[in-house]
Formats: structure tokens, C-alpha cells, sequence
């Protein structure tokens, strides 16, 4: 969940700030958080359930926080 939060935010950071080769960034941590989850079930320490619910989650979480700092962001 966390790794969906982090590099999913720098994901919104890439294409809101415009940065050159912003694709092949994203594809590239959009990798790292899969990998992430097959590693953990990998390992034996998740099952699937846990892996899907927390990507799921982070996801959500991810809308939640970017959609209430773009409405401060624009009160101000």
C-alpha cells in the first residue's frame, strides 16, 4: 500500500509538473509497484487477497489525498 502511495504521488508529480520522458518514468514505477507486490507474495508474506486489497487501497488513498491538496492548492 505504502509503495502505491509513494510512487503512484510521484506519478501525479511527473505529469503535473510536465517532465521530459514522463512515459517511460511512469511505465517504469507503475513496474516497481507490481514487482513490489509479486515479490511479497513471492516471499510468502501476502497472499493475493492482501497484495490486491492493499494496491486497491493505496489507489484510493492516493485519489483522496491528491484531490484534497488540488482543492487547497486552488482555494488559496
Amino acid at each position: 500500500m505504502m509503495a502505491t502511495l509513494v510512487y503512484g504521488y510521484f506519478i501525479y508529480l511527473l505529469y503535473k509538473y510536465d517532465v521530459k520522458h514522463k512515459n517511460i518514468f511512469a511505465v517504469l514505477l507503475g513496474i516497481f509497484i507490481l514487482s513490489m507486490g509479486i515479490s511479497r507474495m513471492y516471499l510468502g508474506v501476502h497472499y493475493l487477497s492482501d497484495v490486491v486489497g492493499g494496491l486497491l487501497l493505496g489507489i484510493s488513498y492516493l485519489i483522496f489525498f491528491i484531490t484534497i491538496f488540488a482543492s487547497k492548492k486552488r482555494a488559496k
